[in-house]
Parts: structure tokens; sequence; C-alpha cells
């Protein structure tokens, strides 16, 4: 999610109502999760060994 978000919010970063529509919410909760929990490649690598 966080390359996504990235996408987005430079994509209307010079939009004048970028901090008006919460892009930036986005950005900064999924930068949070991915330090908190890890990575989305480190939980699918974790999830492959428990099912091998």
């Amino acid at each position: 999610m966080t390359r996504t978000a990235d996408m987005v919010f430079a994509a209307i970063h010079d939009a004048p109502s970028t901090w008006e529509s919460g892009i930036h919410v986005y950005l900064k909760r999924a930068t949070l999760n991915r330090s908190l929990f890890g990575s989305p490649g480190a939980h699918r690598r974790r999830l492959a060994r428990r099912y091998r």
C-alpha cells in the first residue's frame, strides 16, 4: 500500500486540494503500518514458511 499511496501523493502533490483530500493521512498510515507490522513481503514469506 505504501507504494500506491506514494504514487497517488506524488501525482497530486501540486494540486491545491492535496491537504484537504486526506491522501497524506493514508500515506502516513501506510508508512506507520509498515514500520509497526512489517512489509507485505515479510508477511508473505512468513506465511509461505508456515504452509510448506
